[in-house]
């Protein structure tokens, strides 16, 4: 079935989700639906075996096969209303909302449940809104980018580096920290708005664009932190 990969995300100039030229490109179609859904979007990707899905401006429904590149909006921005079902939204001038179905897409859904990882080190946060590759929350940032990442393989780095916080973001970005930055919570979002797979192992997850799965050390010690983690369950 299908899933959600951004409630909202920028869609327009030179920030476009699937930046082929529609029509051109047989990769991506676009299609104008009067009345329009992220539902009858999608179904009408599957149709034509496409397995990304885009609701943009109302009417306009995207399908692609070339992975999206997501640049995440607060949800409020995507406020048109779709008009097969006024209660839904359906993008806006400049966002759309994007769904994929991997068996559509041809490819294995990354597995987005408990990841192997080094000795020691469990999951802290799922997913979470992540704008700045790690500097928005984590003190003492370093930030990698490896061909071979996966939670494995970054939890393994920052270990030796002598880090107790670490994550994976964007596939290849592995982030290392000392400390939690303040005491507010981040911003968590569903597991499956993670789903791009990871550069050194394609059957897991390693975030997103704007969304990073973090992980933590069991000798991390909330210095001057008080923020609570999750306690996921897989």
């Amino acid at each position: 079935g299908w899933s959600t990969v951004s409630e909202c995300t920028a869609d327009g100039g030179n920030q476009r989700v699937f930046p082929a030229k529609q029509g051109k490109d047989l990769s991506t179609q676009r299609h104008v639906i009067l009345d329009n859904t992220p539902e009858k979007c999608a179904a009408r990707c599957a149709q034509d075996g496409y397995g990304y899905a885009a609701v943009r401006m109302g009417v306009e429904c995207f399908c692609s096969r070339q992975q999206p590149k997501i640049a995440s909006k607060s949800e409020k921005q995507c406020n048109y209303a779709c008009p097969g079902n006024s209660r839904l939204t359906c993008g806006s001038f400049g966002t759309s909302q994007v769904y994929v179905n991997f068996s559509v897409a041809g490819k294995r859904a990354p597995k987005v449940g408990a990841p192997r990882l080094q000795n020691g080190w469990s999951v802290a946060f799922k997913c979470i809104v992540d704008p700045t590759v790690g500097e928005k929350y984590l003190k003492g940032t370093d930030v990698f980018e490896l061909k071979n990442n996966s939670p494995l393989a970054c939890t393994t780095l920052c270990g030796q580096k002598g880090y107790d916080l670490a994550g994976v973001e964007y596939s290849n970005e592995c982030m290392c920290g000392h400390d939690w930055k303040g005491a507010s919570r981040p911003a968590t979002r569903p597991a499956s708005e993670c789903y791009m797979a990871c550069s050194g192992d394609k059957s897991l997850t390693c975030g997103a664009g704007n969304r990073v799965q973090f992980y933590k050390h069991k000798s991390f010690r909330r210095y001057n932190s008080t923020i609570e983690f999750e306690e996921p369950e897989y």
